[in-house]
């Protein structure tokens, strides 16, 4: 299941105490933007979800909606995703992580293809 939070509380809810440690967590690269999981469930996470929920982060994330710009999206294991002492909602660090570059996904397309 894919989960995207859109807004800074939403976010903080769904990384820091929705998502188990190995889930995967994805966000746009070096912006601000919606903080995208797919919540594992002990299960391996095919490589299609992953490009799903990398494009649902570019989608959220505002930029290039339209154009459908390739934007580079991080992610790795909810496990290497924390917030810093004093950090405002939706704030946070992560380390050991992977870079895709995909085009933005329309949710509204997702839903269809399935």
């Amino acid at each position: 299941m894919i989960v995207v939070g859109r807004n800074n509380k939403q976010n903080d809810r769904i990384t820091l105490r929705k998502a188990r440690k190995d889930d995967l967590w994805f966000h746009i690269k070096d912006a601000p933007g919606a903080h995208v999981v797919i919540m594992a469930e002990g299960k391996e996470i095919p490589e299609q979800s992953i490009l799903e929920a990398a494009g649902l982060a570019a989608w959220y994330a505002g930029s290039n909606r339209a154009g459908g710009a390739k934007t580079s999206v991080d992610y790795c294991e909810i496990r290497h995703v924390w917030k810093p002492r004093g950090a405002k909602p939706g704030q946070v660090l992560y380390k050991d992580f992977q870079t895709l570059l995909v085009e933005p996904l329309n949710p509204a397309n997702l839903e269809k293809s399935n």
